[in-house]
């Protein structure tokens, strides 16, 4: 399709029947893997850029961000594709340069890394309150079991 070409009415062609939802990948490839080493790396590389960040226009993430990560990955991966990248070159640079797939690239694994990371912290961190009386019931309760274990 030429800049001169009509772009196309998705209203003149049926709708085609959806089975699920899916990224325009070309097809077999197999899932990506994440590599803590390559995530660490795409952090540090981008961490500068990331503190330079205001922190008024830091958000709390409202998706699940395992996720996304994944999505963008497998955008990537289609977007490299031969087909694909010839028409991504031929925008103008304002529109997409030629870091923009890179940069999603990275982005995604910094994602994952960063996930990863919190959600190891939160698993070490015990912010466990229980009620000191429930904790002496549970205790009375677990003795009788056990003295009723060693009676049988």
């Amino acid at each position: 399709m030429t800049m001169r070409d009509p772009i196309p009415n998705p209203q003149d062609a049926p709708p085609a029947p959806v089975d699920k939802l899916a990224l325009p990948t070309d097809g077999g490839a197999a899932p990506v893997e994440f590599d803590p080493v390559v995530g660490e790396e795409a952090f540090l590389e981008k961490q500068a850029e990331l503190e330079k960040m205001p922190p008024g226009d830091v958000r709390v993430p409202t998706c699940d961000l395992k996720g996304a990560a994944i999505v963008a990955r497998d955008l990537v991966r289609a977007l490299r594709a031969p087909a694909r990248a010839a028409i991504l070159a031929k925008l103008p640079a304002e529109l997409m340069d030629g870091a923009t797939v890179d940069d999603l690239e990275k982005y995604s694994w910094v994602v994952w890394y960063l996930m990863t990371k919190a959600q190891s912290a939160d698993a070490l961190t015990l912010n466990v309150k229980v009620d000191a009386t429930l904790v002496d019931t549970s205790m009375k309760l677990r003795a009788r079991m056990l003295g009723l274990l060693e009676y049988t």
